[in-house]
């Protein structure tokens, strides 16, 4: 498996200033409510590879289950 992922193209990552002057509009979101024993364990905003657009990405889990949740603008159509 590690040679499969030693071959694979993978994006290159952005540099950690790459974000400042994006959009910021999708940083505002805020989790309100989560079931009892979920907590987050992970976000970030990333670039996605298919369409080279801004998604908040969240990761939560209860120790359990872990659900991730990505967050995007509205493509046009």
């Amino acid at each position: 498996m590690l040679v499969e992922v030693l071959n694979r193209n993978f994006p290159t990552p952005l540099p950690n200033n790459a974000l400042i002057n994006e959009d910021s509009t999708a940083t505002n979101w805020k989790i309100s409510w989560l079931p009892d024993g979920f907590e987050l364990l992970k976000s970030d905003r990333h670039k996605l590879d298919l369409n080279n657009e801004l998604t908040d990405y969240y990761l939560f889990s209860d120790g359990f289950v872990e659900v991730s949740v990505f967050i995007q603008r509205p493509l046009p159509g």
